[in-house]
Protein backbone atom coordinates (compact mmCIF):
# COMPACT_ATOMS: atom_id res chain seq x y z
CA UNK A 1 0.00 0.00 0.00
CA UNK A 2 1.16 3.42 -1.01
CA UNK A 3 2.33 5.72 1.54
CA UNK A 4 1.02 9.68 1.51
CA UNK A 5 4.07 11.17 2.20
CA UNK A 6 2.23 14.14 3.43
CA UNK A 7 0.70 11.71 5.62
CA UNK A 8 4.20 12.66 7.77
CA UNK A 9 3.44 16.50 8.54
CA UNK A 10 2.54 17.68 11.74
CA UNK A 11 1.13 21.08 12.36
CA UNK A 12 0.60 23.33 14.97
CA UNK A 13 -1.93 25.98 14.95
CA UNK A 14 -1.66 29.05 17.37
CA UNK A 15 -3.74 32.13 17.65
CA UNK A 16 -1.95 35.17 18.00
CA UNK A 17 -3.52 38.08 19.59
CA UNK A 18 -1.93 41.79 19.21
CA UNK A 19 -0.17 43.52 16.43
CA UNK A 20 1.67 41.63 14.69
CA UNK A 21 5.18 42.79 13.11
CA UNK A 22 6.09 40.89 10.06
CA UNK A 23 9.66 41.58 9.96
CA UNK A 24 9.98 40.54 14.33
CA UNK A 25 8.45 37.01 13.20
CA UNK A 26 11.13 35.96 10.08
CA UNK A 27 14.28 37.43 12.53
CA UNK A 28 12.72 35.37 14.80
CA UNK A 29 12.01 32.31 12.71
CA UNK A 30 15.44 32.76 11.80
CA UNK A 31 17.12 32.51 14.86
CA UNK A 32 14.92 29.00 15.99
CA UNK A 33 15.68 27.97 12.93
CA UNK A 34 19.45 28.78 13.36
CA UNK A 35 19.19 27.23 16.73
CA UNK A 36 17.41 23.92 15.62
CA UNK A 37 19.23 21.53 13.42
CA UNK A 38 16.76 19.55 12.51
CA UNK A 39 14.70 22.74 11.14
CA UNK A 40 17.10 22.79 8.64
CA UNK A 41 17.51 19.21 7.53
CA UNK A 42 16.92 17.68 3.76
CA UNK A 43 16.82 13.82 3.65
CA UNK A 44 18.65 13.11 0.26
CA UNK A 45 18.92 9.88 -1.06
CA UNK A 46 22.26 8.11 -1.84
CA UNK A 47 22.83 4.27 -2.75
CA UNK A 48 19.33 4.11 -1.94
CA UNK A 49 19.81 5.21 1.58
CA UNK A 50 18.27 8.24 3.23
CA UNK A 51 21.03 10.79 4.19
CA UNK A 52 20.50 13.30 6.65
CA UNK A 53 21.94 16.72 5.09
CA UNK A 54 21.94 19.88 7.31
CA UNK A 55 21.47 23.36 4.96
CA UNK A 56 22.87 26.92 5.49
CA UNK A 57 19.86 28.78 8.08
CA UNK A 58 18.36 31.39 5.69
CA UNK A 59 14.87 32.19 7.58
CA UNK A 60 11.82 30.36 6.37
CA UNK A 61 9.79 31.85 4.08
CA UNK A 62 6.57 33.37 5.18
CA UNK A 63 3.53 33.01 3.79
CA UNK A 64 0.77 35.62 4.27
CA UNK A 65 -2.92 34.94 3.71
CA UNK A 66 -5.38 37.54 4.30
CA UNK A 67 -8.58 35.33 5.26
CA UNK A 68 -10.63 39.04 7.32
CA UNK A 69 -13.69 38.39 5.05
CA UNK A 70 -13.22 34.51 4.83
CA UNK A 71 -13.54 34.89 8.98
CA UNK A 72 -16.48 37.18 8.99
CA UNK A 73 -18.57 35.19 6.61
CA UNK A 74 -17.82 32.22 7.53
CA UNK A 75 -16.41 32.19 11.65
CA UNK A 76 -13.05 31.25 12.18
CA UNK A 77 -13.94 27.18 12.41
CA UNK A 78 -16.00 27.34 8.92
CA UNK A 79 -15.12 25.58 6.17
CA UNK A 80 -13.32 28.72 4.55
CA UNK A 81 -10.57 28.74 7.44
CA UNK A 82 -10.69 24.83 7.52
CA UNK A 83 -10.27 24.05 3.71
CA UNK A 84 -6.76 27.27 3.82
CA UNK A 85 -5.09 25.29 6.72
CA UNK A 86 -6.14 21.95 5.80
CA UNK A 87 -4.52 22.47 2.17
CA UNK A 88 -1.37 23.31 3.76
CA UNK A 89 -1.35 20.64 6.05
CA UNK A 90 -1.73 18.58 3.59
CA UNK A 91 0.87 19.44 0.58
CA UNK A 92 3.75 17.22 0.94
CA UNK A 93 7.54 18.55 1.56
CA UNK A 94 9.96 17.75 -1.07
CA UNK A 95 12.54 15.98 1.22
CA UNK A 96 15.91 16.51 -0.56
CA UNK A 97 15.09 20.09 -1.52
CA UNK A 98 12.85 21.79 1.53
CA UNK A 99 13.68 22.17 4.84
CA UNK A 100 10.98 21.11 7.28
CA UNK A 101 9.21 23.91 8.21
CA UNK A 102 6.49 25.73 6.17
CA UNK A 103 4.91 28.78 7.80
CA UNK A 104 2.00 30.70 7.38
CA UNK A 105 0.40 33.50 8.69
CA UNK A 106 -3.47 33.97 8.37
CA UNK A 107 -4.48 37.70 8.79
CA UNK A 108 -8.10 37.47 10.54
CA UNK A 109 -8.10 41.23 11.95
CA UNK A 110 -5.53 43.83 12.74
CA UNK A 111 -5.19 42.53 16.21
CA UNK A 112 -5.87 38.41 15.70
CA UNK A 113 -3.63 35.83 13.20
CA UNK A 114 -3.57 32.23 13.37
CA UNK A 115 -0.13 31.14 12.82
CA UNK A 116 0.26 27.55 11.26
CA UNK A 117 3.38 25.47 11.77
CA UNK A 118 3.43 22.50 9.08
CA UNK A 119 6.85 20.16 9.96
CA UNK A 120 7.71 17.42 8.13
CA UNK A 121 8.22 14.77 10.50
CA UNK A 122 11.19 11.62 9.78
CA UNK A 123 9.47 8.38 9.86
CA UNK A 124 9.57 6.21 12.69
CA UNK A 125 8.06 2.99 12.77
CA UNK A 126 6.85 3.15 16.72
CA UNK A 127 4.49 4.25 18.91
CA UNK A 128 6.63 6.61 20.41
CA UNK A 129 6.72 8.89 17.09
CA UNK A 130 3.50 11.13 17.23
CA UNK A 131 4.25 11.49 20.97
CA UNK A 132 7.63 12.82 21.02
CA UNK A 133 6.15 15.32 18.18
CA UNK A 134 3.70 16.59 20.21
CA UNK A 135 5.61 16.96 23.36
CA UNK A 136 8.32 19.09 21.03
CA UNK A 137 5.45 21.23 20.20
CA UNK A 138 5.84 23.15 23.62
CA UNK A 139 9.50 23.93 23.34
CA UNK A 140 9.43 25.22 19.76
CA UNK A 141 6.33 27.44 20.36
CA UNK A 142 8.40 28.60 23.31
CA UNK A 143 11.43 29.35 21.86
CA UNK A 144 9.70 31.64 18.94
CA UNK A 145 7.61 33.16 21.54
CA UNK A 146 10.65 34.32 23.46
CA UNK A 147 12.99 34.76 20.10
CA UNK A 148 9.36 37.24 18.66
CA UNK A 149 9.27 38.95 21.94
CA UNK A 150 13.12 39.78 22.35
CA UNK A 151 12.74 41.68 18.81
CA UNK A 152 9.37 43.73 19.53
CA UNK A 153 11.03 44.60 23.39
CA UNK A 154 12.51 47.71 21.60
CA UNK A 155 9.20 48.88 20.18
CA UNK A 156 7.41 48.84 23.58
CA UNK A 157 3.88 47.16 24.51
CA UNK A 158 1.77 48.26 21.79
CA UNK A 159 4.43 45.80 19.66
CA UNK A 160 3.32 42.90 22.36
CA UNK A 161 1.10 39.96 21.73
CA UNK A 162 -0.11 36.74 23.26
CA UNK A 163 0.29 33.23 22.15
CA UNK A 164 -2.40 30.91 22.27
CA UNK A 165 -1.54 27.21 21.00
CA UNK A 166 -4.89 26.31 19.32
CA UNK A 167 -3.89 22.44 18.55
CA UNK A 168 -2.19 20.16 16.22
CA UNK A 169 -3.34 18.77 13.00
CA UNK A 170 -2.77 14.90 12.20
Amino acid sequence: MPVDPAGYNHAVVVDVFGALSADALRSALAAVTARHEALRTVVEVADGRPRPRVVPTPPPTVEWADMTDIARMDGLDGQGMTYAVRSRVDRAFDLAGERPLRVTVFRIDDGFHRLLLVLQLVPRHDATNDAAHEWSDGPLLADLAAAYAARVAHAGPSAAVSWSRRGAAR
